[in-house]
Formats: C-alpha cells, structure tokens, sequence
C-alpha cells in the first residue's frame, strides 16, 4: 500500500508539474499573442500616417504616431540638409514626458560619421535615417523598447517622408524659379502678389511695385548673341539681389522685364529704391572672359504704388505706364506713377 501511495504521489505531483508548465507555456503563447497583437497595431497605425503629396504633414503625423502607440514616450525628427547641418522637422511628447537627454550632440556626431544607431542617457536611442546609402535624417527616441518591430518600421517611413517632402520642395522651388536668373519666375510673382495685396488691403500696409525694362536689349542680342544678352539677364539679377536682399520679392516678369514688389517701409521709399537699381546698372560692367566682350547697359523703371482696394491688373498697369512714360522720356530713368485721381498721372522722378 505504501509502494502504492508513493506511486501516486509521484504521478500527482508529475501531473501537476506538467500542468504548471503547460499553464505558464499558455500564459507565454498569451503574451507573445498581445504583443504581437500590438505591434501589429502600432505598425498598422504607422503606415497609416504616411500621405504621399502632403509630406509635411505625414512626417509630423507619423512623429505623433510614435507617441500615440506608445511605441515611444518622446519622438524628434531631424532632417540633414543639402550642407550638411540639422533641421527639425517634427517632435511630439507623451504628458509628462521629459525633455530630451543632456549630451545628445556627442551621440549625433557619431551617428552621423558611422551611420549607427547610439544609445544616449538611460532610456534614449537615436537612430539613423539612411536612403540609398545617404543619410537624410536622424530618428530620435525617448523610453522605446529596443527590440520594437515598430522602429525599424518608422524609420523607413521616416526616410520615404524626409525624401518626399526634399523632392517636393525642390520641385517647388523650381517651379516657382526662373531658371535663367535664379529669380521667381512670373507665376510665382503673380501668386504672390495676390497675397501681398490682400495683406495691404486687411492691414493697411503700402506697397508698390517697380517694372524695369533693359534699354536696347534688342540691339545687345543682335549686335553680341543671344548668349552674352543671357549674360546681361544674369548680371542684372545678380545686381537686384544685392541691392535689395531678402526685403523684396524680386521676379523676372519676361524677356528683359524685370519686376519688385515693395511692402512696409520699403514701399514707402519705392522711388528711391528704384533710382538706387537704376545707378547700380548703369555703373555695372558686364564682362565676358569667353569673348572678351565688355559692356554697360542701362535701365528704364515705372514706379506704382498701391491704393486702396484698387485691384492687382490695375496696379501693374499703372507701374507699365510709368515704364513706358521712362522709355517715351529718354530711358535710363524713373517715373513714378501718380495717384489715379490725379489729373496728370506720372511724373519723373
């Protein structure tokens, strides 16, 4: 009987042995279950961010995902620009979450020279963002699991986002650009008039506009070709580009026209930035190295400032006016178009 009894005993206690780990192997496949359920889930979420023709706000949306899924406490996304330098492009933060780990330029600078992911502070992890063998940005984590499927995941999305929105504003730039001068092109010019005069018109700001035209150009381009007349076109965008800086948009309007559009105080002081482009051209050597070709050319302006209410067709009609009444008067000079109730409308300045 007591041969017997052991046996059972045996047996019960194997049973139960066999249950616990069947119990705990239950228990395992139920965890690995949940957490193959969530990041399933956080993968889902991810993809889902990304927009393709809205890159901006797909990178911002997939920067909140992070958070959102809780695959991250804290998320910062930066961008490396064609010289080399960082940009932020997007962050977003769990309530409470810390600010970012003191110290993390150090663990940039090697991510950046050895394209790998680096461990910062106790729970921080930066990890690079590499397109066709180029690293285009840096993915920054706070209090993420490191071996989250989401992750890599993000950061794929991360590098599709970062080199459609570079894409995009290139293309952007180029369309909004002459491509012979480097200035806005006359589309650009016209869109952002439009802008220009609406905030003039809420804000009761002055602007005006200045219309140069190159004097002669015809007989530049038949007498030296067309190539050193492209010349010219260049050298006098170098010209207003320095002149004016970053104060005005400055825009090829076509062939040899060449428009500025003035807001705030430089509105104001319209004739005088006119009669300082005017000086600058007509004292300005373009040189030739090829050909050896020197030449000075001369500027005609037409000055319009805006009225009140008055719409954008007739303000550059004023200002073409006043271009006209410059070349009808001798060239090489400005007029200023006068208010439209005056009874003569331009005058030289």
């Amino acid at each position: 009987m007591a041969t017997l009894a052991g046996i059972l005993a045996l047996l019960l206690a194997a049973s139960l042995a066999l249950l616990v780990r069947q119990y705990r192997h239950q228990q395992a496949l139920a965890a690995a279950r949940d957490r193959l359920g969530r990041d399933l889930r956080q993968v889902t979420q991810l993809a889902g961010t990304l927009l393709p023709g809205d890159w901006g706000r797909s990178v911002q949306g997939l920067i909140t995902g992070l958070v959102q899924s809780e695959v991250c406490q804290a998320a910062v996304l930066l961008a490396v620009t064609d010289n080399g330098t960082l940009e932020h492009r997007a962050s977003a933060f769990a309530p409470g979450a810390r600010e970012w780990t003191p110290g993390a330029e150090a663990g940039i600078k090697h991510l950046m020279e050895n394209l790998e992911p680096v461990s910062v502070g106790d729970d921080g992890r930066l990890l690079p963002i590499v397109e066709e063998g180029e690293l285009v940005g840096i993915l920054a984590l706070r209090g993420a699991l490191p071996d989250s499927p989401a992750q890599p995941v993000a950061v794929r999305l991360a590098g599709l986002g970062l080199t459609g929105l570079r894409l995009y504003q290139k293309q952007s730039a180029l369309s909004n650009t002459d491509g012979l001068t480097g200035l806005a092109n006359h589309r650009h010019f016209q869109q952002t008039l439009s802008v220009a005069l609406a905030q003039a018109y809420l804000e009761n700001e002055p602007l005006a506009l200045v219309l140069l035209d190159i004097d002669h150009f015809k007989t530049v381009n038949d007498t030296h070709g067309h190539l050193f007349g492209d010349l010219v076109l260049r050298e006098l965008a170098y010209l207003l580009r320095r002149e004016l800086g970053d104060d005005a948009l400055t825009a090829r309007y076509g062939g040899e026209e060449f428009v500025v559009v003035l807001r705030g105080e430089a509105a104001r002081r319209a004739s005088d930035i006119a009669e300082l482009i005017r000086a600058a051209v007509a004292e300005h050597h373009v040189f030739d190295f090829s050909s050896g070709t020197r030449l000075t050319v001369t500027v005609s302006c037409g000055v319009a400032h805006y009225e009140l209410g008055q719409g954008k067709s007739r303000l550059i009609a004023r200002a073409d006016e006043a271009l006209y009444a410059s070349k009808h008067g001798g060239r090489n000079r400005v007029t200023v178009a006068l208010p439209e109730n005056s009874t003569s409308h331009l005058f030289p300045s």
